[in-house]
This record gives C-alpha cells, structure tokens and sequence, in this order.
C-alpha cells in the first residue's frame, strides 16, 4: 500500500510540474521522464505501469520520485562505484533497451525497434565489473574517466555490429583490465565498426587473450588521444577487415603475439586486410616468438605518421610445416609507404623488417631499418635475417629516403626475388655479415639483392664489410640508365676450395650488365669492383671500377663500350702473396689474389665510343685483358682509351677500324695524359688518384692513321709511336 501512494504522489508532481523530471528506480538502473514527454501513464489494476511505451511491474519499482534533473535524449550514463554500478536511461529510449545491472556487471541490448543512436557514457570505478552491449543500430561510447576490471572475462564487450564510436573525453584517464580466465577475445571487444576519437587516453590490458579485438574495420581517428597497450597475452589489435590511423598516440609493449594483426574477412570490402596508416604516432615493441609489429593479409599503406617499431622474438616453429619469423611489417600482398617517418629494428634469428608475400613500393618518407638478426637453420633450409624483403617486386622512387643496416650472415640490405627499381628517391645500405651455408651452397650479404636489378635514378649507396658480401647483386640483369650509384666493399673472400667459394664484389650479376647514364662508382678490396657472369655493356654516364685485389671491372663473355666515361683500376693493394684456396687467405678466408686487369673480358672488348682510362697490375695483368688465348681480340671503331698496366691485349683483327699506338712509360696520380697529332689534341685523358710507373700503354682515339706518328705526353715526359690498325700475335707492344 505505501508502494502505491509513493507511486501516485509520484504521478501527480509530474503532472503539476511540467519542468521536471520522473525517475523510476528499478534495482540499479534508473529511468528518466522528463515530464513535458511523460503523456499518459497508465496504472493497471496495482500491477503494473507504463510510461511512454514502457511497462514497469510494480513490484519491481524500488522508488520513484520527482526532481530536476535536465534528461537528454538518447543517452545511457552508467556510473561504476566498487562493486555496484548506477544506471540511468532517457525516457525516449528506455521502451527499446532490456537492461540488466546486477552487481558491476551491466547489460544492455537495444531492440530492433530503436531508429536514434544512442550515446553511452561509462565512467567511475570496479575492480570486478563488465559492460555488454548488443543491437542492431550504431552507437556512440564516451569513456569518462572509467577504471574497469573484470575478474574471469572482457572489461568491455560490445557485439552491435554496426558503426561504434568510442571517445575518450578530453582530460580523463580511461583503463580496462579483463580476467585471466574465460572465453573472451580481448579485454575491449567490439563486434562492429569501431572509431576511436577523443582526446583522452585509454589503457589496455589484454590478461587472456588480445587487449582489443574486432570482428571488422578499427579507424583511431585524427581526433584521438592516447592509446596504451599494457600487457596483452596475444595481440595488442586484433582486426578483421581493416585498420586505419589518421591520428593520435598509439603505444603497445608487453605484447605476447603481435602489435597489430589485421585479417581479411572476406565479406567484399575495397579495403579488406589492410593496414591504412596516414598520420599520428604509433610505437610498438613485438618481442614474442615469430611476432610481427604490424601484419596483414592485404596490402600495408602508409602515407604519414611517425612509427617507432621493434620485433625481436625467436622464431616460432609452433607449426612444424610453417614457421614464422618476426617482422616489424609483414604483408601477404604488398607495402606501400608514400610518407611520414618509420625507424625500425628486427634482431629475432630469421627475422626480416620489412617482409611482404608480394611487392614493396616505396615513394615517399624516411625508413630507417636496422637488422641484427642471426641465421636459422642450416644446410637448404637456412633462413637469413634481413631488412626489406620481398618475394615480388620492389620500388623506390620520387622522395623515398631508406636507410637499411644488417649485421646478420647472409642478410641482404633490400632484396627482390623478382625485380629491384630504384627510379628515384635516396637508398643506402650497409651489410656487415658474413658468408653462411655450406658446401656449393654459401650465400654471402649484400647491400641490394634482386632477380633483376633496374637503377634509372636516385642516389643508391651500398657498403658490405662481411666476408663474401656484395654492393649490389642480381641473379639475372642490372640495367643503370641514371642515377648516382656509390658502392664499397671491404669484405674479405671466402674459399674452401674448388667450387665452394663466396667472393666479396662491388656490383655482380649473374647475367648482363647495362649501364647507359648517371654516375657509378664500385671500390672492392678483395675482388672484382664490377662483375657480369655474360656481357658488360657502357653506353653512357661516368663508370668507375676499381678493385684492391682482382680485376677493376670484369665480364665473362663482351665487354662493350660505345659511350660514357669509364675509369677501371686495379690497385692490387690488398694482395696477398700466398694462402689457401687460390690465393684468398689461409684457412679459407682472407685475402683476394695478388693482382688484377683494369678492364678483363673473357671475350671480346669492344670500343665504339666514349672515354676509358684503365689501370691494372703489374705482369702478367694489364690494363686490358681480352680472351686472346681463347681467339677472343680487342676491337676499336670509335671512342678514346688510355690503358696501363703490366700488359695489354691490342686488336688482332682488321675488323678493327681505329688505330691504336702502344708505349711504355708512366703516370703520377690525378695528372692529365694527352695524344697529339703534331700540334693538335686528338684525346686528353683525365688520371684518377692513382700512379703507375714503367707499364705497358696502348692508346686510341679517333682521327690516327696506321704509319703515322703520334705523340703521348705523360706529365712532363713525352713519348712518340707510330699507329697500328691492328696486328697479329698475342699481348705486346
């Protein structure tokens, strides 16, 4: 009986006061009626009352009274104190909600009849408390300074799978914890469209599983505030469809699994298993076994932000059939990165920073990566750590400016199993290194690696220091047309014996070299500076080769020169004298062979055009080395060349069309050497810094006529020969 005064009382102070509000107390949710929307509120027979399409049993009723309270539409608050939580629900809204508080623990589902979003305000404090929430519209969250654990399951679970908005207000300090039991997928679950905005922050632990999961796409909007991962036993984000990033601060250590792993969901979207990252800051430190920072299914597109990323776990042989390796970015399609600031490390054994199943384009934006890992494995199956690593293509182009470092045997700076394009943009790498494998097969580091290997422009430096390393290294072509390539290695060579040998050279492809403009320039201490396993080709741009302890620049079958300017030296200053393994050091290692050729070919050399200036060795080397014991000759029909060493090969055959002169003398380090036809300068040649005393020089140039006498003029000393077009006989004079 008193219930039902208290109700009545209730009733008719809503009616007097039209400003005020109705609350109805029901356990601990409250239900707010602001009178001017109450209308008629039907008492039924003592048993129950609706109000505004609600009906409450009366027996349920706690309390109702009347206050002024201002009530906005469309709006749950729910407050956490300990072990209780309070729970208020606007009067337009609380027909379509079924809500549950029992304890800390709240539930809400909104009916399929709600056409307004609502926006659910979470705030106070529990240490054993949760929040579910399901429905079929989207839905706003504003996280007000909340503090929320939950014993044995997710802090925060919401299974709407429309667009959910998560703000962080501004000013407030937002933390979830979930149980170190249950099923739950993360501590922050969310089955839909998730949104992160707000200038707050919110910290994450993840005790089961992932610290956040969500069935589709997390966008943390440019308006975002701080994100903290604590802890998360698995992931720190676990995605299906995509992530996006536009702003805010997005921390994550003490990962157990990845940072962040998106996943395809199948379900048609454009945007479907990427990683879409366009601004804020992102850092992120993956140390367990085979853990990526950042992996997807799709294509990885970064065009701003500052990324701080580390993966430093073992491998994880969990699925003997598959091993996973750790990354800090791993694609199964492609990376693109067209902007902002990336500093990465790896140093897990097998680990590659950059890895995609597809291709690597990079256009935009410094990288910097830094690789310490070790080998894993032995034998076939070896797996080498590196920096950038694709199994298709890669690209560097416009403003890109990547700096990659590996320390590891084996690793390879920026490697392309299909082609490696360097367009533009600046590229250094260093490798440090050494050989690793066995038998026949031995692998050592190298700056760049590529199935073929494309530099059209850009600035690419490359320097290998490890035994058996390589500037820059193609299994199939390298094509230069521009650009300015600098490459040095100091690397000493490894040889066992007979086949089983890696030797540290400049530039090598195992096919044809190319190069018709921009500025090379290869240094190696301990082998050839430049290497073709088939044709070496010079149209154009400035070449400059130049080898400590082998040839200056070498081919296996023509070398062609038909413009440019080419500068090959073999200093033979790293020679040694004796040890194992043909001369590279004792114990299979060490140094490279006592000297070498300038310009070597085991073919033919051919001269068209442009300017070369060759330096070798001491006898037996030369300035230039043909193949004429293999019936191989040198042929000159245009272009000038001045050629010193203990030898050279001169032309054999009348093929040959431009005249030559051949003497013996020397030059001094950065002095110019000049022929003349009387008064007149028929070619002037340019010395680098390096001298050479009582060699044998060959000289052409066009305008000479065989019988005719010219004049070299080497510094202060002159020399006079009469031309030859070609002649018969092997190396000489």
């Amino acid at each position: 009986m008193k219930k039902t005064i208290l109700i009545l009382t209730a009733l008719c102070c809503v009616h007097a006061a039209i400003s005020q509000t109705l609350n109805v107390v029901v356990g601990e949710v409250t239900y707010q009626v602001p009178a001017s929307q109450a209308g008629d509120m039907l008492y039924d027979d003592g048993a129950t009352l609706s109000i505004m399409g609600k009906t409450f049993k009366i027996s349920e009723i706690d309390n109702m009274y009347v206050d002024a309270t201002a009530v906005v539409d469309n709006t749950v608050g729910v407050v956490y104190d300990g072990n209780t939580a309070a729970v208020t629900v606007a009067g337009n809204v609380m027909k379509n909600l079924d809500v549950v508080a029992k304890g800390a623990d709240v539930s809400i589902v909104q009916g399929s009849d709600q056409a307004d979003e609502i926006t659910y305000t979470l705030s106070g404090q529990s240490s054993d408390g949760s929040f579910y929430m399901d429905g079929e519209l989207k839905a706003s969250f504003v996280l007000n300074g909340l503090s929320l654990t939950n014993a044995d399951g997710y802090a925060i679970r919401i299974d709407d799978g429309k667009r959910i908005s998560i703000e962080l207000a501004d000013g407030t300090a937002n933390t979830l914890a979930d149980g170190t039991s249950g099923d739950q997928k993360g501590c922050l679950m969310v089955n839909g469209h998730t949104e992160l905005r707000g200038g707050g922050t919110l910290n994450l632990t993840g005790n089961m599983k992932h610290a956040f999961w969500g069935d589709e796409y997390v966008e943390v909007k440019k308006t975002a505030g701080t994100i903290n991962v604590l802890k998360a036993v698995g992931d720190g984000f676990n995605v299906n469809q995509y992530f996006k990033m536009n702003g805010g601060t997005v921390t994550l250590k003490n990962i157990g699994d990845d940072g962040i792993s998106v996943a395809m969901d199948g379900k048609g979207d454009a945007d479907d298993g990427k990683v879409i990252i366009k601004g804020g800051t992102l850092d992120i430190a993956a140390t367990a076994a085979g853990a990526k920072a950042i992996t997807c299914d799709s294509t990885m597109l970064i065009s701003g932000g500052t990324l701080t990323l580390s993966a430093n776990g073992a491998p994880d042989t969990s699925d003997a059939t598959d091993y996973a390796y750790a990354a800090c970015l791993k694609s199964g399609i492609g990376v693109e990165i067209s902007g902002g600031e990336l500093t990465m490390s790896c140093s897990g054994a097998g680990s590659r920073v950059v890895n995609s199943d597809g291709y690597i384009l990079l256009s935009g934006g410094t990288v910097k990566a830094t690789s310490t890992g070790a080998i894993y494995g032995s034998g076939s199956s070896i797996r080498k750590a590196g920096g950038i690593k694709a199994d298709g293509d890669v690209t560097i182009s416009d403003e890109a400016d990547v700096t990659v470092t590996t320390s590891g045997a084996g690793s390879k700076g920026i490697k392309a199993d299909g082609v490696l394009t360097i367009s533009g943009g600046k590229a250094s790498a260093t490798t440090s290194g050494g050989y690793c494998g066995s038998g026949t097969d031995l692998s050592g580091c190298a700056g760049f690696k590529g199935g073929t290997v494309v530099i059209s422009g850009g600035t690419v430096t490359a320097q290998s220091s490890g035994q058996g390393g390589k500037g820059i290294s193609s299994d199939n072509t390298i094509d230069i047309s521009d650009g300015d390539v600098t490459v040095t290695v100091t690397g000493t060579n490894y040889n066992k014996g007979g086949t089983y040998s890696k030797a540290a050279k400049g530039i090598k492809a195992d096919g044809a070299i190319t190069i018709s403009g921009g500025t090379v320039k290869a240094t190696a201490d301990y082998h050839e500076s430049i290497e073709s396993k088939t044709t070496l080709t010079v149209k154009g741009g400035m070449v400059t080769g130049i080898s400590n302890a082998d040839d200056g620049i070498n081919c296996t079958k023509d070398m062609t020169i038909s413009g440019g300017t080419v500068y090959a030296v073999a200093t033979g200053t790293k020679a040694t004298s004796s040890g194992g393994g043909g001369g590279w050091g004792p114990g299979g290692g060490g140094g490279g062979n006592k000297t070498g050729d300038a310009l070597d070919a085991n073919g033919n050399i051919r001269l068209s055009g442009g300017t070369v200036v060759a330096i070798g060795s001491r006898t037996p080397e030369c300035g230039i080395d043909a193949n004429e014991e293999g019936g191989a000759t040198v042929y000159f029909t245009g272009g000038q060349l001045f050629g010193i060493g203990g030898n050279n090969s001169h032309p054999t055959k009348a093929q040959s069309t431009q005249c030559y002169v051949t003497t013996s003398g020397g030059v001094s380090a950065n002095s110019t050497v000049t022929l003349k036809s009387g008064s007149t300068v028929l070619a002037s040649f340019q010395m680098p810094a390096y001298s050479f005393s009582n060699g044998s020089i060959i000289v052409t140039a066009p305008g000479m006529t065989a019988g005719n006498s010219y004049t070299i003029t080497l510094g202060n000393t002159s020399k006079t020969a009469k031309a030859t077009q070609y002649s018969s006989g092997g190396m000489g004079w």
